[in-house]
């Protein structure tokens, strides 16, 4: 179980975009998103999603499968020509394996059944701010690197 304070870390200067059709889960998700990063961009269908992406910078995708005028996993695939290094969360009521299948082959970076589990989306929240924080640590060591060394 991940620690509250411990994602809270990883996740208060990312900016989150939530893609959910069905509103009240839309709304409380988008709540409780909202106590971890430092912007959240909510979004009906995977249209809006797929438009919103474009026109901003956000660290983090969290999506529904099953939407209305653009699924997830064709709004995954527009992001991923996009961006192939995003990492995307997605959310789904099936269980059934061809949807994991389709989450594998678009390199999504954590499945979470619903109805939530906030245990289980606590810890892939952690897992991919944890891999964005990783990622840039390495970007600012990598231009420490090729500084000159200035010797006294």
């Amino acid at each position: 179980m991940v620690n509250i304070k411990e994602l809270k870390k990883f996740t208060t200067d990312l900016n989150i975009l939530y893609v959910e059709d069905e509103l009240d889960i839309q709304k409380s998700m988008g709540l409780y998103l909202q106590k971890l990063f430092a912007s959240v961009t909510l979004a009906s269908n995977g249209l809006e999603g797929l438009e919103l992406f474009n026109k901003n910078n956000f660290d983090i995708v969290l999506t529904d499968i099953s939407m209305p005028k653009m699924n997830g996993s064709d709004m995954i695939s527009k992001i991923r020509e996009v961006d192939s290094e995003v990492p995307i969360v997605i959310t789904t009521a099936h269980i059934d394996s061809n949807y994991l299948m389709e989450a594998i082959k678009s390199h999504v970076d954590g499945y979470i059944i619903k109805p939530f589990d906030y245990n289980v989306l606590n810890t892939e929240l952690f897992k991919v701010a944890e891999k964005i924080q990783k990622y840039k640590e390495n970007i600012t060591y990598k231009s420490h690197l090729k500084e000159p060394i200035l010797l006294s």
